[in-house]
This record gives structure tokens, sequence and C-alpha cells, in this order.
């Protein structure tokens, strides 16, 4: 039997194979809300155990903890990823809760962004997809044009996208409410970032957006080359996170980032899992 609950509060779904919670639980997410049991649950398997669930309710952002803090919200119209890292916070969330980590798209969360009330003691920022890779060689195109139409019909928000699977980027027409960002742990990963961006940002027709990288988990040291450096707007540092444990990269890393960064003038924030941090962003 698979049952489906919601918070109150934040609107974050819990899905289940067994039913290890019950309706009037404390949502495990936000700590405030509590679950409620959604009726009427309907899920369609695709080809490639990629699933599309439906339901009637009435959808909203789920505010962030300190554990993104560089966005006030997130939303995951789709869930899931196949790349298989193996710090991967939110494939370790789905496993603790049981919950499947097969790439899903959530028809029902579409609404969240007409239905979140702007808070102006918030910042507008939204992270898209915080719980999976939209950008994925596995997602279809369909998925990615339906969230990026939802995205230009919200032009009060400002959603922020990030991906390990960059090179899909300059094949996609980016609504102007959106901040590009690419992931960059290692140093290998650098070469397909900068071609992606260099294709957005450098070429005839290149568009105008935010772009920013996240070089969270840090795991060595790494080096931007000066064209990628030169079309970057934002930066973002974190350590690799273990549940509670923190695993601080070396400090040399940090400040190796850091400089140059400096150099061109480019806004760092330095998530609240490393030691020391500056937390900028970008006019």
């Amino acid at each position: 039997m698979k049952l489906k609950y919601t918070c109150d509060i934040c609107s974050f779904s819990l899905k289940w194979s067994v039913e290890p919670v019950k309706g009037g639980d404390k949502c495990p997410w936000c700590r405030r809300g509590i679950l409620k049991k959604i009726a009427n649950q309907k899920i369609h398997l695709t080809e490639g155990r990629m699933i599309e669930s439906t339901q009637c309710r009435i959808t909203k952002f789920n505010k962030c903890n300190n554990n993104i803090g560089w966005a006030a919200y997130s939303w995951n119209p789709i869930t899931g990823c196949n790349h298989g890292c193996d710090y991967c916070y939110a494939a370790a969330m789905s496993k603790r809760f049981n919950w499947s980590f097969n790439p899903t798209f959530h028809e029902d969360r579409l609404s969240a962004p007409a239905n979140t009330p702007v808070n102006p003691k918030l910042n507008n920022r939204v992270f898209v997809c915080s719980m999976g890779e939209l950008f994925g060689e596995w997602v279809p195109s369909v998925w990615i044009e339906k969230v990026f139409g939802i995205v230009r019909a919200n032009p009060q928000w400002t959603f922020l996208f990030l991906t390990k699977s960059p090179e899909r980027y300059s094949t996609l027409d980016w609504p102007a409410n959106a901040w590009i960002g690419a992931t960059i742990d290692t140093q290998p990963r650098v070469e397909g970032v900068y071609e992606a961006f260099n294709k957005l940002f450098r070429c005839d027709g290149a568009i105008d957006n935010i772009a920013f990288v996240s070089c969270e988990p840090l795991l060595e040291e790494i080096s931007l080359p000066d064209e990628l450096l030169s079309v970057l707007d934002w930066l973002i540092i974190g350590a690799k996170s273990e549940g509670a444990k923190k695993i601080q990269p070396k400090t040399e890393w940090v400040e190796s980032l850091l400089t140059q960064a400096k150099d061109y003038g480019i806004p760092v924030w330095m998530k609240d899992n490393l030691v020391y941090r500056t937390q900028e962003v970008p006019e």
C-alpha cells in the first residue's frame, strides 16, 4: 500500500511504501507543521521507471532552513536523480524516510509559485529541485518546459537552478527570472561547466541571466579558468555534510577560491556548514 502525506505548513510531501507515520505527526522536514493524509492519490509509472504523480491539492513552496540559506524557499516539481553521488543529501533523506528516489514529476506542485504569497521580510529566491536533478539526460524535455512555463508566469519570484548536467543548458529557452547555476565539486567538472556557460554567456545571442557556480561539497582544490570567472556573478562554497558531521575542506582550497572570486569581483556565499564564512549575493 502506498500512502502520501503533506505538511499543513510547508506542504512537504511524504510518500511511503509502508506506514511509519500517521496523521497528526509532526513534519520531519520543517519540524513545525502537522502531517495530513492525501486522499485520491494517483501514481503513473512511465518508461524508465520515471513517475508522474498528480493530486488535487493546494501546494506552496517549502521554507528553507540554514542548510540552504541562500534562498528563502525550495520548490520540487521534480524529485529524484540518477547521478548516484555518494554524498547526496537528497538520496540519503529519501532512504531515511523510505521515499522513492526515481525521477518523478509532481504535476500538482506546479501551482506552488502562484499559491505562495511573497513575504516582504524574506528574499524572493526559490531553489528549484533541491531534492532532484532537473536537467539529467533521463529527464523528458516536456518536464523542463512545464517548469519553465510556470517560472515565466510568476515573475514575482527569482528561481535558482543548479545542476551537474550543464550540457543541456545551451539548448533551453531560459526565463528572464532564472538564475543559472552549476555544481563544481572537483576539478574534472570545470570543463563541462565552462563549455556550457561559454555557449550561454559568451557567444552570439548571449543571455544576461545571473550565472553562478556552487562548489559544495568542495572536495579538492579547484582552479576556474579566466573565461569562466569573467561570466560568473556568484560563487557558493560549502563543506561536505554527513548528517550532523561537517567534513571541512582544506583552508587553502577555500582561500584559493576566495582569491579567484575577489580578482573578478564575484560575490561569495559561504555555506553555514563551513567553519568560517562570508555570505554575499549579487546586486
